[in-house]
């Protein structure tokens, strides 16, 4: 695993460069990628077909390598799905409203957000005994598990139960936020989603 300090330098380098080739990717999207229904913000290793996928990591097939928090280079009201997993708990907690604002700004109406999350209730347990958590680093105890589950080595900035993400997202201005099945929806193909999440749907 690459230790987060250079991952934050990297950031630190991608998000002005992000910014200013704004233009160039809303271009890019206009005139490349109209016909894709959905966006996917944070691919990883899983690239969407028949979506716009953004992902930090230029290691990963992406369509666009850029740092969201400079914005969405998507009109508004231009998709029908915005799709993310495993990637809002790597932002600080002002700049994940500011982009569910961005996605919500580009949902159609009758669109929603698909977001999984690694679920708080989930370090509670391994807290509390009752299941362990050696990923990324073992610890002897089931608190230092927890502790070491909810931060994964200085990677996450937040954590997030579905009532903590319902407040977040009223203030982002969605007016529905309702729980959903893991690896289960009926808009986004090949859902693996891992038990320690949980997932939602926000609707504008």
């Amino acid at each position: 695993m690459i230790h987060q300090r250079f991952k934050n330098l990297y950031q630190m380098l991608l998000m002005p460069l992000s910014q200013a080739l704004m233009p160039v990717f809303r271009w890019r999207v206009r005139s490349a990628y109209a016909n894709r229904r959905g966006l996917q913000l944070g691919c990883g290793p899983k690239y969407l077909e028949d979506f716009i996928n953004f992902d930090i990591n230029f290691q990963h097939r992406t369509d666009f390598v850029m740092d969201l928090r400079a914005g969405l280079p998507v009109p508004d009201c231009s998709v029908e799905v915005v799709y993310s997993s495993h990637m809002l708990e790597h932002l600080y907690v002002d700049e994940a409203i500011t982009l569910l604002k961005q996605v919500r700004r580009t949902l159609k109406p009758g669109g929603y957000m698909r977001l999984t999350l690694p679920d708080f209730n989930h370090a509670l347990k391994v807290a509390r005994g009752e299941i362990g958590c050696d990923y990324p680093r073992r610890f002897g105890t089931p608190i230092g598990q927890a502790i070491n589950y909810l931060f994964c080595d200085g990677q996450h900035k937040y954590a997030y139960d579905f009532d903590m993400l319902q407040e977040i997202a009223v203030q982002a201005g969605f007016s529905r936020i309702e729980r959903a099945e893991l690896n289960s929806d009926p808009q986004v193909p090949g859902l693996n989603e891992t038990p320690d999440s949980f997932s939602a749907r926000l609707y504008p």
